[in-house]
């Protein structure tokens, strides 16, 4: 995912969309997220576990801090829960 191109949390939420797969009914918000990288159905999660590589990521963190550091929240909630069934589910940042 090139995060280069946000511009606001509707512009970041579709980027997660389209490099996710997200099903259409995506609620783009917060807690849509949290429901869908949970999802034991989700398109992304692959059996030996997901990483996702976010590119030019100082855009992200040094222009929109709060998406930064609330997408990180989220991810790293669900890694927490896919580290119980031992799937892999890693974030990495690029800057």
């Amino acid at each position: 995912m090139d995060a280069g191109s946000v511009a606001d949390h509707n512009s970041f939420f579709s980027l997660l969309y389209d490099a996710l797969g997200f099903p259409t009914d995506f609620g783009h918000n917060w807690n849509a997220l949290d429901d869908s990288l949970w999802d034991p159905d989700a398109p992304f999660l692959a059996p030996e576990g997901t990483v996702l590589v976010v590119r030019n990521a100082r855009h992200l963190w040094s222009d929109f801090i709060e998406i930064a550091g609330l997408f990180f929240e989220c991810w790293v909630w669900a890694a927490q829960k896919w580290a119980r069934s031992s799937t892999p589910f890693h974030l990495v940042f690029i800057i």
